[in-house]
């Protein structure tokens, strides 16, 4: 039986051309749409958010049956909304575990072998955005249960309210979104959530433990920390995942120590690519942030940023307050 909470008629999926160029991402699954006459397309689930497994089955079971079911794409980049011929969905039967793509020669090369939580197969994909109206105003947001971890729970602001902007939407740090016909008495007003700023912690393997109580304050804090030991899957491609996880960061934090100055490996190429995308960064943005978990010297390329003692007592709070600042500027920055 299917639970009440679950009543939905649409979805949403989020997503950006951040590992292709502008516009690729849609364009490379129309191409297998006409090869194969169909495309999986991957969910690209945030590090907080889980497959919400009910509300998948019964989203499977809509398809399945010929019910009501529509299934957005939301660019944000570009805050346009495409409509789908959504065909099934696919995902683990038994664990919330990541898999590969059903039939990868129908997936884009770029991604195709690995692994998400959840595959949509979709016969077509429209070649023009759809207007706001077809989700603004014609859909209320329905809450799910599993989608976010234990220590995140859905703004009871959005619950059972009528989607009022596509802004509203692309406010919220979520990327899957599940959405009913509207009651009489659902709110109409315009809900603008504060982002959580996406922090990623670059740390030598020598400081995890240390690193470890600073991603679980920061979670404490209301941020979204971005740490492999905690967020990276099984079965995950890691490199690909932490690299994809800089990408999308707001802001990344260089956790260092005596040890780290002299560690070699992977963690340089973090750095290195942490360092290129602060370079696209206007001037003044915080972006790079140098954390000393201990007494030690700052590299000479982290030199032209001001670093935090993370080990002194007003250390946490300095740093907190340079997140705060990050945030503020990204939530007032033009759509």
């Amino acid at each position: 039986m299917i639970e009440p909470e679950v009543a939905f008629t649409a979805i949403v999926l989020r997503f950006r051309d951040l590992v292709t160029a502008p516009g690729e991402t849609i364009s490379l699954h129309r191409q297998r749409c006409q090869r194969f006459g169909f495309t999986w397309w991957g969910w690209w689930n945030r590090a907080d958010e889980s497959l919400p497994y009910t509300a998948m089955v019964r989203a499977k079971y809509l398809l399945v049956t010929g019910q009501e079911l529509r299934v957005f794409l939301f660019d944000t980049a570009n805050n346009a909304l495409y409509a789908t011929d959504c065909l099934d969905i696919h995902f683990h039967s038994a664990e919330r575990m990541p898999e590969p793509s059903p039939e990868s020669d129908a997936t884009p090369d770029y991604y195709s072998e690995r692994q998400y939580l959840a595959w949509f197969k979709f016969r077509s994909i429209a070649w023009e955005p759809v207007p706001d109206s077809e989700v603004v105003g014609r859909y209320s947001y329905t809450p799910v249960s599993g989608l976010f971890d234990r220590k995140r729970r859905e703004d009871a602001r959005l619950e059972n309210k009528v989607v009022a902007s596509v802004r509203e939407m692309k406010r919220q740090s979520r990327t899957l979104f599940f959405l009913k016909r509207p009651e009489p008495n659902d709110p109409q007003q315009e809900v603008i959530v504060p982002p959580r700023l996406q922090v990623f912690l670059c740390h030598s393997s020598d400081d995890k433990e240390r690193v470890r109580q600073l991603y679980q304050q920061l979670r404490d804090d209301g941020f979204s920390p971005w740490l492999d030991k905690e967020n990276l899957l099984p079965g995950q491609e890691w490199e690909f995942e932490i690299l994809k996880a800089v990408r999308e960061s707001d802001a990344v934090l260089v956790c260092l120590s005596r040890s780290a100055a002299t560690k070699e490996g992977f963690v340089q190429k973090e750095l290195r690519f942490a360092l290129d995308k602060a370079d696209e960064k206007p001037e003044g943005t915080i972006f790079i942030v140098p954390v000393r978990l201990e007494e030690c010297d700052v590299p000479p390329r982290l030199a032209r940023w001001h670093y935090v003692d993370l080990f002194r007592d007003e250390g946490y709070s300095r740093l907190t307050a340079a997140l705060k600042a990050r945030a503020t500027v990204l939530s007032t920055r033009p759509e």
